[in-house]
């Protein structure tokens, strides 16, 4: 019995629909493998022409990230930034209102109604492990604190090579673990100002959108190229990636009436200075790179915060991403170890360096929007 008309067309739309969604999912895994295999330059070079547009996209695959533009897989960094929402508007970064320390304040208040005893000052010494599972620490006053669960959120080389004892550990985890790649070629200056910027291109001592975004100064992929390899040949950048926010503009409980706070994220400086600049540290050589980072900015400064490169970041390589990093997917009972508290890091809430944290929309994309306010309270 020969096939009816209908069913013949029927056939051939779905042969038609098969054969488009195929094209499709090739296109969308040429894009998925363009974004993890390629470079943010390479990419944006084939998509735009202007290199001031580039430069304003190309900075979220470098920002925090020491690394040029042009390093492969840095595209995926791009995209990594561009995830998320805030209050509902996709792709937008938002400040907490009253610094990020406001948002560890409504935490502590949310676990004191629930019963959560916060204890400040207390240094971990190590974490001890009993039948391959962490069941408590030791405080470096010598008192144990035992745990039915013990959680973690310090540096995993902290964490395993200094606070659980290595014989608790696989040695291959182990191995893995001590080649894991972290470490921050960013540098940051949180400012109190008498007033705000007044720059030449948008005149202006008063807030204006341009004060509320996220204002960058790296006018193209090749200044960023730049900036990377002289950190990574001389120590640091002597023409740095600096992007400077107003955070203050938006959220007036930073600072006193007529006054600001200005957070510079600058780059870039090498994570190891003494292996290219011997005899070099960081102690000695901050405030000659700090000058580097104003240099050409006009601010009307009454005091200054400068935070180093110590700050440990995971290298944003794709080796260390997801579960392909240095645990290697290997973690059991011996490794989910942790701590409840940490000797190294403390959570404090201050006008200034809470500032730091503060993102918009990048002016030099023309979208100026209102930055996005989070309360934590």
């Amino acid at each position: 019995m020969a096939p009816s008309r209908n069913s013949r067309r029927q056939t051939s739309s779905v042969s038609v629909a098969t054969a488009t969604l195929d094209a499709v999912i090739r296109a969308a895994r040429r894009d998925v493998l363009d974004l993890f295999a390629k470079s943010a330059g390479q990419l944006l070079d084939a998509w735009f022409e202007s290199a001031a547009l580039k430069a304003a996209f190309g900075f979220d695959a470098i920002v925090g990230n020491f690394a040029s533009p042009y390093t492969p897989g840095s595209a995926y960094v791009l995209l990594h930034h561009v995830f998320g929402e805030a209050n509902g508007q996709p792709g937008q970064w938002g400040h907490a209102r009253g610094g990020m320390g406001a948002i560890t304040q409504a935490m502590a208040r949310t676990c004191a109604q629930r019963g959560v005893t916060l204890r400040t000052d207390a240094a971990v010494a190590r974490v001890i492990v009993k039948a391959r599972r962490a069941v408590a620490v030791e405080l470096a006053g010598g008192e144990v604190v035992e745990g039915r669960r013990i959680v973690a959120n310090v540096n995993p080389r902290l964490l395993f090579e200094e606070l659980v004892p290595p014989d608790d550990l696989d040695p291959d985890f182990l191995a893995r673990i001590r080649a894991y790649k972290c470490g921050s070629g960013t540098f940051r200056m949180n400012v109190a100002l008498s007033e705000l910027p007044d720059f030449t291109a948008l005149p202006g001592g008063t807030a204006q959108p341009h004060h509320a975004s996220g204002i960058i100064m790296a006018p193209s992929l090749a200044y960023m190229e730049r900036a990377y390899f002289d950190a990574k040949t001389t120590g640091w950048s002597r023409e740095p990636i600096v992007e400077v926010l107003l955070p203050s503009v938006v959220d007036d409980s930073l600072a006193p009436p007529g006054m600001h706070v200005a957070s510079l994220f600058c780059q870039h400086v090498h994570p190891d200075l003494p292996s290219v600049a011997p005899g070099r540290t960081w102690d000695d050589a901050r405030e000659e790179v700090a000058e580097s980072g104003v240099e050409g900015l006009t601010l009307e400064r009454v005091a200054r915060q400068i935070v180093g490169p110590r700050a440990v970041h995971v290298a944003r390589e794709h080796d260390e991403m997801f579960d392909a990093g240095s645990r290697g997917g290997r973690e059991d009972a011996r490794s989910r170890g942790a701590i409840a508290g940490s000797r190294r890091w403390r959570i404090c809430s201050r006008a200034i360096p809470a500032a730091c944290c503060f993102r918009a929309r990048r002016m030099a994309i023309h979208r100026r929007r209102r930055s996005s306010r989070c309360r934590a309270d």
